[in-house]
This record gives structure tokens, sequence and C-alpha cells, in this order.
């Protein structure tokens, strides 16, 4: 992910930060994302399934865990 790449997506501070998380960590938790950017678990489900809706991250099963699709 190149930084001209991720501003051509228009994210948040927080979806642009969570992917730069995923370079080093490939799987995050809405559990996770909740402590790392002080937001409440309603806030980091929201974040990440917009990540989800747009195709940016995939949502392996049921659970609410979220890995990289680059």
């Amino acid at each position: 992910m190149t930084e001209d790449y991720l501003k051509g997506l228009n994210l948040t501070d927080r979806q642009a930060r969570v992917l730069e998380y995923f370079k080093a960590n490939p799987k995050i938790t809405s559990g996770e994302y909740a402590k790392l950017f002080s937001v409440t678990d309603r806030t980091a489900r929201n974040d990440l399934m917009r990540l989800v809706a747009r195709g940016i991250v995939k949502k392996p099963g049921l659970a609410i865990k979220m890995r990289t699709i680059f």
C-alpha cells in the first residue's frame, strides 16, 4: 500500500491508520481496534464494517476479525 493509494481511497484518519497497522499485524478484532484507537466497540465495528463494505478488508467467518486483502 503506497501513500498515494491510501489517499485515493478517501479514508478517515482511523481507517488509514488501521491499514498501516495491518502492515505488521494481518488480523485485528473490533476489541483490539477499540483499544488501539480509543473508541467504543460500536465505533470500532462500524469503522471495520465500512472497510469490509468497500472491499478493502475482509471479514472471515462470523467473528468480527478483519484481515487485509492486499
